[in-house]
């Protein structure tokens, strides 16, 4: 089973963030994301994949959610 928090750094361009996953507290499905400690969006697994539901502004892309939900997975 996966942490309840995953914290790693990522570039984003010439920058490196801090890139926060973490499960909501009391459960629930999926997990917050947070780059450099601003509210991203959540991922979530739906029928085996990972999904993703981003404010307009994120910083995350739909190709990084398969990278973010791996990251999940494997507890990194």
């Amino acid at each position: 089973m996966a942490s309840d928090t995953i914290i790693f750094s990522a570039a984003f361009g010439n920058n490196i963030k801090l890139v926060e996953l973490s499960a909501p507290s009391g459960g629930g499905s999926g997990y917050f994301v947070m780059i450099n400690s601003y509210y991203q969006g959540t991922v979530f697994k739906r029928n085996g994949q990972w999904t993703g539901n981003f404010n307009p502004k994120a910083e995350i892309y739909t190709a990084d959610i398969a990278e973010i939900g791996n990251r999940i997975d494997c507890g990194l």
